[in-house]
């Protein structure tokens, strides 16, 4: 009754409404019925069904090319429409790094590599990294993913999608990226703890790195764990997709 009551308040008190959708957020209450959603709760509903979507095309890719995909463990997809090649890496806290040069490292294999001219799977080229040695725990600490445009032969910019899964209780996550000079590349960072995703991914552009408001992004992350700082790197193809 004193939860009811709460919330009969928060329709007078946006800010009584703030910290009851925030306490919905980290479960600690339910939500009753018929009591609106908050936006954030209805961004992340949307950020999910991306990211579940996403991870669809991902196991379907896979099991097409023969390679067992497990929905539990952690996975990396890179997703592109267009004919270019992207590469994806995975560099590893002690070193060692999963990418078409060398498609194992430790416990992660790069399980389909994708120059841009390989076969479409629901109108996407895809690449992937996985942790396949279920018997060897994931290393602690930092780990890097870099999505590269290796070469790009239309004159304009290119999308693509970035997902990771199988990190336990964060769920999945789909990140959207535009880049369109070769050489060009994002980087998403994660920390492990415990054999799991702690925190993360965070996304850090290529063109910002080491500026002073990529820091200041950094440091903004670090200290609020799954929160994401909007980045925008002002490159060119970021430039040009402002009005899409």
């Amino acid at each position: 009754r004193a939860i009811e009551k709460m919330w009969g308040e928060t329709r007078n008190n946006p800010e009584m409404k703030k910290w009851m959708d925030m306490l919905c957020k980290m479960g600690i209450i339910e939500r009753p019925s018929g009591e609106e959603k908050s936006e954030d709760e209805l961004k992340a509903e949307e950020e999910q069904k991306k990211a579940d979507e996403a991870e669809k095309i991902a196991i379907s890719a896979l099991k097409s090319a023969n390679i067992s995909a497990s929905t539990t463990e952690f996975r990396v997809t890179l997703m592109w429409p267009d004919d270019v090649d992207f590469d994806l890496y995975l560099e590893r806290p002690g070193g060692g790094t999963v990418y078409h040069g060398a498609k194992q490292s430790g416990p992660f294999t790069l399980d389909i590599d994708d120059t841009g001219a390989g076969e479409k799977h629901n109108g996407y080229h895809i690449e992937t990294i996985q942790h396949q040695d279920q018997s060897t725990p994931m290393d602690e600490g930092e780990y890097v993913v870099r999505v590269k445009l290796y070469s790009n032969r239309l004159d304009r910019a290119v999308k693509y999608k970035i997902v990771f899964s199988g990190m336990g209780e964060l769920g999945s996550k789909v990140f959207e990226g535009v880049l369109q000079n070769a050489g060009e590349d994002h980087r998403f960072h994660l920390y492990v703890q415990g054999g799991s995703v702690a925190s993360g991914p965070m996304r850090q552009t290529g063109t910002e790195r080491e500026s002073g408001t990529g820091l200041l992004a950094d440091a903004l992350e670090r200290h609020h764990p799954g929160q994401d700082v909007l980045r925008l790197d002002g490159s060119a193809a970021m430039l040009a997709c402002q009005g899409e």
